[in-house]
């Protein structure tokens, strides 16, 4: 519920990435197939992040996870490669974070970290093509289909497992709730019935509240 406050439908979209990756995969279309999977790798990582940090250290989170990307980006660059769509991702995390400056409630924070995770992901592309140009004209390396699919796989039981756990916390949590509105019904009891059986101070017959005249 928590990380769909924060990112409604990111977890179905992520299952999506990954079905589409899939059916790339089986067309032969690798260039494509990578692309949606490292799309919905870096989903999974900003959520099972969500899950481990609270939302008010996200910023400073984001600023690390920005530095990261940078310092790929460079030693990218180093090597006379340059990560198009990585570096794009890259800007518009920096973009989306200058922008939440301006906002008094702090704005959205995880719009900026999810961007930042795709720009970390889409920079390390080259591990897996040739060097020929842009993305588009990218040629996949010796990559067998079979490494593909146990990659996906890898991907899909991630997910699962990342259910697990939230239905486990979810769970944890209204167990938790339930117990304390229990201990707060059996207090409100425990007071009443020592309210009920306080003895009541009367007050003397002989006093009086003022003297008569």
């Amino acid at each position: 519920q928590y990380l769909e406050l924060l990112a409604p439908g990111l977890q179905e979209n992520t299952k999506k990435q990954i079905e589409k990756a899939r059916g790339f995969a089986v067309q032969g279309d690798y260039e494509l197939c990578l692309f949606k999977a490292s799309l919905a790798k870096a989903q999974m990582n900003i959520l099972a992040s969500s899950l481990i940090t609270r939302e008010k250290d996200f910023p400073r989170l984001l600023e690390k996870k920005l530095e990261v990307v940078k310092a790929v980006i460079a030693h990218q660059q180093a090597k006379k490669i340059f990560p198009v769509l990585g570096y794009s991702y890259y800007e518009y995390a920096q973009m989306l974070k200058e922008e939440q400056k301006n906002e008094p409630d702090g704005g959205d924070v995880f719009s900026p970290l999810l961007y930042g995770e795709y720009a970390l992901e889409l920079s390390n592309l080259n591990i897996y093509f040739r060097t020929n140009g842009l993305f588009s004209k990218a040629k996949l390396a010796k990559f067998p289909q079979e490494i593909v699919l146990l990659f996906l796989s890898g991907l899909l039981t991630g997910i699962l497992l990342y259910e697990l756990v939230v239905v486990w916390k979810r769970a944890r949590k209204e167990k938790t709730k339930s117990e304390n509105e229990v201990k707060e019904i059996k207090m409100k009891q425990e007071r009443k019935e020592k309210n009920k059986n306080k003895p009541h101070q009367s007050i003397p017959k002989n006093t009086l509240k003022g003297k008569k005249r």
